[in-house]
């Protein structure tokens, strides 16, 4: 089964260049010629949601179900809204999964034709969709914003509720193209059947339930050829994959065949049977995206917390810090050992609110973080972290290409990306940190950044001094006002 032919009316700017690798470092991305770091946030996340509904439609129609909607409501905006906030923040990166399966109650366009209420032929396109998915990637595509696409969507092929698969167009009971002898529609569903269990939906790959897996082909296939014309795309075959590496390593190259230059990522969800490391040996993937990985559990558990270090919590702030240091060096160290395997580590999706984050993963050597839903308030000032950490690197011109991680030169609680002309400094707490300084330098310039404000704190030209018991190391000393975040950007003079 094949998809439609269409010319896709992307601008010229979308053409520009593609995102790639930076060969300097390939720990980093590059795009249009510049290394560009992966910062970004966003409430968008299925983008049905960000499409204005269909004119005339509306959620009190009692022949359809029951509207449940997502738990992140746009708010009236659309995708062209997100953009522009998130392009004035300074922000490179949106990750969206390209419908919610039960926003269809709600009037807004699918990729599938919707034949009546409720009821999709897979084989066919919604073109309002797709006219705004082309719009989508255009507008991100202009304003330097990479879109990480997950072709699939673990959680909407869940059981759990019935805004999932009771309410997914693949669902037997919503489509005319096949019954429930290929999949378990809502009435007999087993949790488990679908992505858990016998994980149904994915042994399509290995030859069962062929007319599902052409469906799924023509699917992936249309959105490939909708985003072949862009350049700002890293294709992520899951999100919170459990299908495992055999489905994911399957789409990776049906991917790889259409798009050959293609960014490809994975988001394993299974940290602990360390199934990352198959990412990193597939010829197919080409960077890693650890909001699935040990990095998902690093952060977990500071939503909504701005737990002090110094406090006696079970689990404290400092320490989640130390936990996404120690799962990035895990991931440095497997590079180091295999060259050939170098490439981007990063996050996006964190699972904090604490604005820590960011920095603890630029610190770390990674290649980027999106703070995920769960951490606005009303203040939305997850775009005043992005704009801050934006500012920083604009105003300091922190070459991160040239530098890595170098926590060895810490004594105390921070986080160090370094070279030997110049350190970036992470201080989450108040407490004194000292930074081993390269011999014979005779002063530093030290700036302290309040994180959170986006503002320089101080200025100062000090002398290192020798380092007690050490021998002959020098140091410095740097100590932040507060526990809301600070950066000490150190230069040699």
């Amino acid at each position: 089964m094949t998809s439609p032919e269409k010319d896709s009316e992307a601008p010229a700017e979308a053409n520009a260049g593609r995102l790639t690798f930076c060969e300097q470092n390939r720990h980093y991305f590059e795009y249009r010629g510049r290394p560009i770091w992966l910062s970004g946030h966003s409430k968008l996340w299925p983008l049905t949601q960000w499409i204005p509904p269909a004119q005339g439609a509306t959620d009190a129609d009692e022949s359809k179900e029951k509207v449940v909607p997502l738990s992140e409501p746009s708010e009236g905006r659309t995708y062209r809204d997100e953009v522009a906030r998130v392009a004035e923040s300074g922000g490179h990166l949106f990750r969206m999964t390209p419908f919610w399966p039960s926003h269809w109650q709600n009037g807004y366009p699918m990729p599938f034709k919707q034949l009546e209420p409720g009821r999709f032929d897979l084989s066919q396109w919604d073109e309002a969709y797709f006219e705004a998915y082309r719009d989508f990637f255009a507008l991100a595509a202009e304003r330097d914003i990479i879109i990480q696409l997950e072709i699939w969507d673990r959680p909407g092929l869940s059981g759990w509720h019935e805004s999932r698969w009771p309410a997914h167009p693949m669902n037997p009971d919503h489509n005319v193209n096949y019954g429930a002898d290929v999949l378990p529609t809502g009435s007999d569903l087993r949790e488990g059947d679908i992505v858990f269990g016998k994980r149904l939906f994915y042994t399509t790959v290995r030859g069962e339930r062929p007319e599902l897996f052409a469906l799924q082909q023509a699917y992936v296939q249309k959105l490939l050829d909708e985003t072949k014309p862009f350049g700002n795309v890293i294709y992520c075959i899951e999100n919170e994959g459990c299908g495992g590496i055999e489905w994911e390593a399957y789409w990776a190259k049906f991917i790889r065949d259409a798009v050959p230059d293609a960014v490809i990522t994975g988001m394993p969800l299974d940290a602990d049977e360390h199934s990352w490391r198959s990412y990193f040996d597939s010829p197919h993937f080409n960077c890693l995206d650890g909001g699935g990985t040990g990095l998902r559990y690093a952060m977990l558990d500071t939503v909504g917390g701005d737990a002090s270090f110094k406090t006696t919590r079970e689990r404290l702030r400092y320490d989640r810090i130390a936990l996404v240091r120690e799962t990035m060096a895990k991931y440095y160290l497997l590079m180091e050992a295999y060259p050939e395997k170098i490439r981007p580590v990063y996050v996006s999706n964190n699972f904090g609110k604490v604005l820590d984050c960011i920095w603890a993963m630029f610190c770390s050597g990674a290649a980027g973080l999106r703070y995920h839903r769960r951490v606005w308030d009303e203040t939305e000032e997850v775009y005043r972290w992005v704009r801050a950490f934006s500012t920083f690197l604009d105003e300091t011109g922190a070459a991160f290409v040239e530098m890595a991680p170098a926590n060895h030169r810490l004594g105390g609680h921070g986080m160090c990306l370094a070279n030997d002309k110049v350190a970036a400094v992470y201080l989450p707490t108040d407490l004194p940190v000292t930074l081993t300084i390269p011999d014979r330098v005779e002063r530093v310039r030290c700036r302290l950044f309040d994180c959170d404000k986006g503002k320089w704190l101080s200025d100062e030209t000090v002398r290192p001094e020798p380092a007690p018991g050490a021998g002959e190391n020098l140091i410095i000393t740097l100590q932040a006002p507060g526990d809301t975040g600070t950066t000490a950007y150190v230069e040699t003079v």
